[in-house]
């Protein structure tokens, strides 16, 4: 009885043992970590005039106005006051760009269409992402996310 409980034991200790040692075989994941820069949440000084604006006729009857896009700095770094304007009708909305380490830098690319804008931002190699469509549609201002993007913060001790 001692001899079969010493070999079960024996097995137990020895399949233990493998597991193990395949498992840190198996991983050749190698973390990569980057320091991220600190920008601060809120602004000191915060811009009355726009930060970056997009304007054009409107297309098909240039009697009706502009259509406009400007976006205002707002007192956190990384929100901005969308002020848009088709027309008569002026709508205000809040956009809220990523943080990606560095000072946030909003761009105004003209759209597809007639009467549209493509709002994006710049990144740390200065490459344009584009953010959101800001577009008329049968009359109607229509506000669009083309891709979201997120941040990833890890705490490494």
């Amino acid at each position: 009885m001692k001899f079969l409980i010493s070999i079960c034991t024996l097995l137990i200790l020895l399949s233990c043992n493998n597991a193990a040692t395949n498992n840190t075989e198996k991983d050749t994941t190698i973390p990569i970590i980057i320091k991220a820069k600190e920008v601060p949440e809120k602004r000191t000084t915060v811009k009355k005039e726009p930060e970056v604006s997009f304007k054009e006729k409107i297309a098909g009857n240039t009697l009706m106005g502009d259509f406009a896009v400007r976006l205002y700095q707002t007192k956190e770094t990384f929100h901005y006051r969308m002020n848009i304007q088709y027309a008569e009708v002026v709508v205000n909305d809040t956009l809220k760009l990523p943080n990606l380490g560095v000072m946030p830098k909003p761009v105004i690319h003209k759209g597809p269409a007639e009467n549209s804008c493509i709002i994006g931002f710049l990144d740390d190699k200065n490459e344009f992402h584009e953010y959101k469509l800001i577009a008329i549609t049968n009359q109607k201002i229509k506000i669009k996310t083309l891709k979201h993007y997120a941040v990833a913060t890890y705490r490494v001790n």
